[in-house]
């Protein structure tokens, strides 16, 4: 064989074991740069990232109690891990960037109870429930006057209660045109 080919395949073959090994202890020996320039292996960042700690969070998230995180864990993980926040929590002083320590307590607290109430009743002021309703309730629907209500009452009062809206259109007096008027001011 020829000296030049036995060198140049001796060299292939030191280029793939040196890659394997590379590849095989690289995650051990990587280096990070710091913001400082320091560097520091992956291991003992890994170490770092690894240590566990603890937090309590109660309030407004779906699953309160204790939460089990990695140190350095952002509010907003913790929330996560907690179910989210409820629909009525109050995020005005959240900030879910701020880090969580060993053994903090966590309240997210929820809104007023006025501030809730008065968004749902605005909302819903104007739903008549028609298996609860009096007549006087009855006829601020549209195309509902005392007859109309009366008969509403009656036939409730034979049938039983309205197990859907559209049952109501079984009252005398209630046809398509009417109850599309006030559909979307009834309920069940």
């Amino acid at each position: 064989m020829d000296k030049k080919f036995v060198v140049a395949l001796l060299l292939v073959a030191a280029l793939f074991v040196g890659n394997a090994f590379y590849n095989l202890y690289a995650n051990d020996a990587v280096e990070i740069n710091s913001t400082a320039n320091n560097k520091i292996e992956a291991t003992e960042l890994k170490e770092k990232t690894d240590k566990k700690i603890v937090v309590y969070i109660e309030g407004a998230v779906a699953k309160p109690g204790l939460i089990y995180t990695n140190e350095g864990a952002r509010l907003g993980e913790v929330i996560n891990l907690a179910g989210g926040l409820l629909a009525n929590a109050d995020t005005d002083d959240l900030n879910m960037a701020d880090k969580v320590q060993d053994g903090d307590k966590i309240t997210i607290h929820a809104r007023r109870t006025a501030d809730v109430l008065s968004e749902n009743s605005s909302a819903n002021s104007d739903i008549i429930n028609i298996n609860t309703a009096n007549a006087e309730e009855l006829q601020k629907l549209p195309r509902v006057g005392p007859a109309t209500a009366k008969s509403i009452i009656e036939y409730r009062e034979k049938h039983g209660n309205f197990k859907t809206i559209e049952e109501i259109k079984n009252v005398p007096r209630i046809g398509e045109k009417t109850f599309e008027k006030f559909k979307d001011k009834i309920k069940v």
